[in-house]
């Protein structure tokens, strides 16, 4: 495993018990909360758990309605985002259909990780996650 994805790799110095994590970009950007950590101490492996483990969750009804009441264009990019999504797991395209629409698909195709830049700011560190298009377009 790679030493960034450690327990033991501590996230931003000095060390903190609490990092916040907004992700400005994406077709739900009003509607998704920023992605808080709060341990003892946060590592570089919590912070990237935290992150996939946020963007796995489900998009509720109401959530994708609003994207739909919206914009019609938003509505069918985050659909395609989905059946895309579905299509990268072979052999696994039905199960992945069956879980339905994400929030990762809310980012249509900017899923390819650049970086974060850490703030502090009012006694918290806060990270902005940027994300690039991504290179297979799939």
């Amino acid at each position: 495993m790679n030493e960034a994805f450690s327990s033991n790799v501590t996230a931003v110095f000095p060390e903190t018990d609490e990092i916040v994590v907004d992700c400005e970009r994406g077709l739900a950007q009003d509607l998704m909360r920023p992605i808080r950590i709060k341990k003892r101490r946060v590592s570089c492996g919590d912070v990237f758990w935290a992150i996939y483990e946020y963007f796995q969750q489900p998009m509720s009804p109401d959530e994708v309605g609003i994207i739909k009441g919206r914009s019609e264009d938003d509505y069918h990019r985050l659909l395609e985002a989905y059946h895309r999504r579905c299509l990268r797991t072979p052999g696994l395209a039905d199960i992945t259909r069956q879980q339905g629409v994400k929030r990762v698909d809310c980012l249509d195709n900017h899923t390819a990780w650049r970086g974060m830049l850490p703030v502090w700011s009012d006694g918290t560190w806060s990270r902005g996650l940027y994300l690039l298009l991504s290179s297979s377009g799939a």
